[in-house]
């Protein structure tokens, strides 16, 4: 039955895009790959056609059919809301994304490419300095906090910059950092609105796109084997592939033991939905506040609350995943499940419908590819939210700031014009 269902379900899917014309590049594609891609290798395992990664409670095959049938139930939702309300003045059409012209908007390009290449400079060099996780916590802090606002700020600057030369020079100059620190998050958030942006402006073709796709495969791969310090090659093709069977295999485990849980009746109660709607405002108040009173800031968190009394992160999720079924499960059971896939689709939708028109409401859009496109199926709602809205914090301000600087820069021009 789960099997029917599932391949059912993938049927479903690439009807509606078909019938509704969607490209594949596209937040309802994107969704479907992260889909398929997080919960496969666990099938694969429990039928015993792979390795068995994971703790050997997880193998239960009662666990991995509810597992099955919620994944696919979720992405039937979520067609049913593209067939809906999805129409074709809202398909992604190659070439329709406006090129970046000789308007207002060209003067944030220099300098925003000066502020990109001293950022990367600044990485370049904290990441020879100070390596991953080997100094304290501010040198770390400091690291991946200017990634996440040079990410902010790339992805400004793509939407500006006529010279593509430059944006490849950026890109790069960031993935060597990341191969030399880490931080793969955030190289994996610049690069889906990267290349999601440039092929819907026709710079990348379908071919170049699964060139890229090969690409970042390897790349995810070497920073793996560089920090392993592996270098022998006799079994090179196995390391290549080792990070993207574990990373799939361990981001479906909350999923798995959530279910599990929900199967033996051991969920005490259900946090409806305070993990979407309250943990995506207390992820932005700083930890200080509630040390004063002695109070750590978990005991305010839903998400977190409803794990210590649930057998704690360990129990749930040891590796820092969080399977988007298992915090919907946590939310209202399988209800949950239904709820949530209907509101993700709105919201992509919505997305999709409202990207056009403006510069901001492009950067937007391609904001969200990169935070939830491509963190939303294994990351915890708030965390995806707390990137998206720091990126557009960031975007905002550099923004005003230029403008007001721009404006005073132009009326003093202007003033010694008139002096003269």
């Amino acid at each position: 039955m789960d099997n029917i269902l599932i391949f059912a379900s993938i049927a479903f899917f690439f009807w509606v895009m078909f019938y509704r014309k969607i490209s594949p590049v596209s937040l309802f594609g994107i969704f479907a790959l992260q889909w398929f891609f997080y919960w496969i290798a666990a099938y694969l395992t429990v039928n015993k056609l792979m390795p068995r990664f994971l703790p050997q409670y997880v193998h239960d095959r009662e666990a991995m059919y509810y597992f099955i049938v919620f994944n696919a139930i979720y992405l039937i939702i979520f067609s049913l809301v593209y067939l809906f309300f999805y129409r074709q003045k809202e398909e992604i059409i190659p070439g329709q994304d406006p090129l970046p012209g000789k308007g207002t908007t060209q003067i944030f390009s220099a300098p925003l490419f000066f502020v990109l290449l001293a950022m990367n400079a600044v990485l370049i060099i904290l990441s020879i300095k100070f390596p991953y996780l080997k100094y304290n916590w501010i040198t770390h802090s400091i690291n991946s906090n200017l990634r996440n606002a040079f990410v902010a700020l790339f992805f400004l600057y793509m939407l500006v910059e006529r010279d593509r030369k430059k944006a490849y020079l950026n890109v790069v100059l960031f993935a060597l950092s990341t191969i030399i620190w880490g931080g793969r998050l955030f190289m994996a958030i610049l690069m889906a609105g990267f290349v999601f942006y440039y092929y819907n402006i026709k710079v990348f073709r379908p071919k170049q796109l699964i060139a890229i796709f090969l690409v970042a495969i390897t790349f995810f791969s070497m920073t793996a084997i560089l920090r392993s310090k592996f270098y022998t090659l006799d079994k090179v093709a196995y390391y290549f592939a080792w990070p993207f069977v574990i990373e799939s295999v361990f981001s479906s485990y909350p999923g798995i033991a959530v279910i599990k849980m929900w199967q033996n009746n051991e969920i005490k109660y259900y946090n409806f939905f305070g993990s979407y709607i309250v943990d995506p405002i207390m992820i932005f108040v700083p930890q200080f506040i509630f040390v004063k009173e002695d109070v750590n800031k978990v005991g305010y968190n839903i998400l977190g609350k409803w794990e210590a009394d649930h057998g704690g992160r360990g129990k749930i999720s040891p590796q820092g995943a969080y399977y988007y079924i298992a915090e919907a499960m946590e939310a209202a059971g399988a209800w949950g499940v239904l709820i949530i896939a209907a509101a993700y689709g709105l919201i992509c939708v919505w997305m999709e419908k409202n990207r056009y028109g403006n510069l901001l409401a492009q950067y937007t859009y391609y904001n969200f590819v990169g935070t939830f496109g491509f963190g939303y199926v294994k990351n915890q709602f708030a965390w995806c939210f707390r990137y998206f809205v720091q990126n557009m914090l960031i975007a905002v301000l550099f923004l005003l700031v230029f403008t007001v600087f721009w404006g005073g820069a132009k009326r003093l021009k202007n003033a010694g014009r008139r002096a003269s």
